[in-house]
């Protein structure tokens, strides 16, 4: 669905730093409480599990701006790490022997919630510039409208609402996509500008996850 709109998948490394937690305006410590640490990262400057999709996907659109891609529509569909409360060590048994039961129902106990988030980005023209006209940037109706083909694909309706969410998102310029009874589906927004600032990004960034 998304790809017939013209974005382009990415796979990023599920890796990030406190510092990109900042950056997107989260909490380092609240954000953490919901992430585990990684006891071998592959880079000490990225020892955490991403709690959103939007924390990676912004290093994919920064390389294809960096490369003249100035116009761009991306999106990853991954899993994130949710913790909910403190942290469990899971057991461990000598290798080559079957955990028994309930051992193995302790060991699987002790692995965070790793829900499956999708996220988009898209920057620059929406409508490229040709003979047929100047061409159009991408604004927030056109980030709902990508929201709701897959909503729509999927066939869950949804309601689109003004919400005043926290970072990352621009006061008064994201929307809260729920179902009929109140569930949240995720959020659609235009990136702060001190995020975009923060993550070297174009000004006018906009985006969607599950939250």
């Amino acid at each position: 669905v998304l790809a017939a709109q013209g974005l382009s998948e990415v796979w990023s490394a599920p890796f990030v730093s406190d510092e990109r937690h900042t950056a997107l305006g989260y909490s380092a410590e609240d954000a953490r409480a919901r992430t585990v640490a990684l006891a071998n990262p592959l880079s000490d400057e990225a020892p955490l599990m991403r709690i959103s999709i939007l924390s990676t996907l912004v290093d994919s659109l920064r390389r294809n701006i960096a490369r003249g891609a100035s116009d761009v529509g991306l999106f990853e569909v991954g899993l994130v790490v949710a913790l909910d409360g403190p942290q469990r060590k899971a057991p461990t048994i000598d290798v080559g022997l079957q955990p028994e039961p309930e051992l193995l129902a302790e060991i699987r106990a002790a692995v965070p919630a790793q829900p499956r988030h999708l996220g988009f980005l898209l920057a620059g023209m929406r409508e490229r510039a040709g003979w047929w006209g100047d061409g159009r940037v991408a604004d927030l109706a056109d980030a709902i409208a990508v929201a709701q083909s897959i909503t729509d694909a999927l066939a869950l309706p949804v309601t689109v609402s003004a919400d005043q969410t926290a970072m990352p998102f621009h006061p008064g310029r994201c929307a809260r996509l729920s179902l009929a009874d109140g569930t949240l589906v995720g959020h659609v927004g235009e990136l702060h500008p001190k995020v975009t600032v923060a993550l070297g990004l174009p000004s006018i960034a906009y985006t969607e996850g599950r939250c």
